[in-house]
């Protein structure tokens, strides 16, 4: 980055030979250059793109959000613009126009996560202090610089949001600031590299301004209605009433895109109820460890993974309205398509439910059954589980999608990042087939009534469990104890330990036959 804030000439890091032998960079590439290009911004292509691979390619934190996210969003342009094409009955000039702001838009969108990322990566850092100030190391709030520092870049890309300068921004709205702080930063980003510190023409300004409005609209899970709002900003940034209406569907058939995980892949693939479920269950798998660094280590405890995937369930099944995953702006997509959308995905949040209710009921009788052998908490979850084997004859009567999620718990059929969590979950697959869901559910409300502050009162919790389903805790603690006894046999080193954990788990298994 030169002194005026220009970009340099020459590429960095990487080679671009190096940069585009990468699976997949070349086709995404290839993509990015023809919009730039049809977008009037011929300078400094491949530079700007390798800022996209700088933000993304960041595999040990981005298990979701990471370069084959970037890429397939980008490479979605083509199939979301002839949707629209369709929709809208767009003229070829349109289609190329659209095409082009939605992989632009499609390409920077997820340049900024700051909540994962756990810090900016340089290149991306050296760009942002040119225009907002971060207020804390967290990076969890921005104040822009106010309208005498904010250059008109920046300006352009407040006006589309609806930001002001000098204004503060939050990752999610707050009481006293807007949210949107990653998309908002990553529409910086975007159009500080497209406009690379030279004099923009009106053609190039109202262009930034379209690929600005593609990252705004996948800001998530806000009311279709403001998207209205968006629109009249496109206009008042000097678009025409008519572009601003094309970009704006555009833009929300690709925020559509970018959530379509929910359905289990996109609607017009013929797939079976179950493949949209692996789909969606795998994506989950990789958005956790993401929001949980803790899971990538090796000896994170059953507290942690137990408070990860109640994070996760409490936030898709109660936090967020369902109604607003997916958006229409101006009959785009139709109500038809909406409904199929809609559909598939309650259907996926119902097994959802399911399933994770019976991971929760699993890992938490796992966590108290540990605090009672470690009061401090420490033991590594692997230790516990590892080799776990429970009776595995079916003693309850499925019902409904139960059987399907007994499947999914025996083998979710999809592996997790970095090993987080195994595809196989034997205890939880175990309360399936002998209490059912309604028995999981009813351990999983103990679980609520005694947790406090994410502290588990786990002599009441087991008390209660023991009272209720008795033979399920029995045969969990069993076999727990079979596992502590193989380790025993294996490590010597850790002979009092794990002869103290045997006896404790005895003790537990022998209070719940009185």
């Amino acid at each position: 980055m030169t002194k005026s804030g220009k970009l340099p000439k020459h590429s960095f890091g990487p080679t671009a030979q190096d940069v585009l032998s990468h699976s997949g960079n070349s086709e995404v590439y290839s993509a990015f250059e023809s919009a730039c290009r049809f977008l009037g911004f011929d300078n400094n292509i491949y530079y700007n793109f390798n800022v996209g691979i700088e933000a993304y390619d960041r595999h040990d934190l981005r298990f979701y959000h990471g370069l084959s996210h970037g890429q397939l969003t980008a490479l979605a342009a083509e199939d979301e613009t002839r949707k629209l094409a369709r929709a809208a009955a767009l003229k070829r000039a349109e289609k190329r126009y659209t095409k082009s702001v939605l992989t632009v838009g499609g390409w920077y969108h997820d340049a900024v996560y700051l909540q994962v990322d756990g810090g900016l990566h340089h290149t991306i850092e050296e760009i942002l202090k040119q225009y907002v100030t971060f207020s804390s190391q967290e990076q969890h709030h921005a104040e822009i610089h106010n309208a005498a520092r904010l250059s008109a870049v920046g300006k352009i890309v407040c006006d589309v949001f609806g930001f002001r300068p000098g204004q503060t921004i939050a990752l999610s709205a707050e009481e006293d600031c807007p949210g949107g702080l990653n998309e908002f930063l990553s529409a910086i980003v975007a159009a500080h590299c497209l406009a690379g510190g030279k004099k923009l023409s009106r053609r190039q300004r109202k262009n930034i301004a379209a690929v600005a409005a593609v990252i705004e609209a996948s800001i998530p899970f806000r009311p279709s209605s403001l998207f209205e709002g968006l629109y009249q900003r496109l206009k008042g940034v000097g678009l025409s009433a008519h572009k601003a209406k094309i970009t704006v569907k555009g833009a929300v058939l690709l925020a559509n895109h970018d959530v379509e995980g929910f359905c289990g892949g996109p609607i017009s693939v013929n797939s079976t109820l179950e493949a949209r479920f692996r789909e969606y269950i795998s994506g989950t798998w990789q958005l956790i460890p993401e929001a949980n660094p803790g899971l990538r280590e090796d000896n994170y405890t059953p507290a942690l993974f137990c408070k990860a995937i109640r994070n996760s369930h409490s936030f898709t099944m109660i936090k967020l309205n369902h109604d607003n995953i997916f958006h229409s702006f101006r009959g785009v997509p139709n109500a038809e398509e909406m409904a199929v959308m809609r559909e598939h995905a309650q259907h996926n949040l119902s097994l959802f439910d399911s399933y994770m209710s019976a991971k929760i009921a699993s890992a938490t009788i796992v966590e108290a059954i540990a605090l009672s052998v470690d009061p401090r908490g420490e033991t590594a979850l692997r230790e516990l589980v590892e080799g776990n084997k429970l009776p595995d004859q079916i003693k309850h009567r499925f019902e409904g999608d139960e059987e399907l999620i007994h499947k999914f718990l025996v083998d979710r059929g999809v592996d997790a990042p970095m090993g987080w969590d195994s595809r196989q979950s034997p205890i939880a697959a175990y309360l399936m087939r002998t209490i059912g869901t309604k028995g999981i559910y009813d351990i999983v409300a103990l679980a609520a009534k005694n947790r406090t502050s994410d502290v588990l009162d786990h002599h009441s919790f087991l008390e209660e469990v023991g009272d209720t389903h008795p033979e399920a805790l029995r045969d969990i603690a069993s076999s727990l104890m079979k596992v502590a006894i193989v380790q025993q046999m294996g490590a010597h080193a850790r002979e009092h330990i794990l002869t103290r954990r045997v006896g404790l788990l005895q003790q537990i298994r022998d209070d719940l036959r009185m």
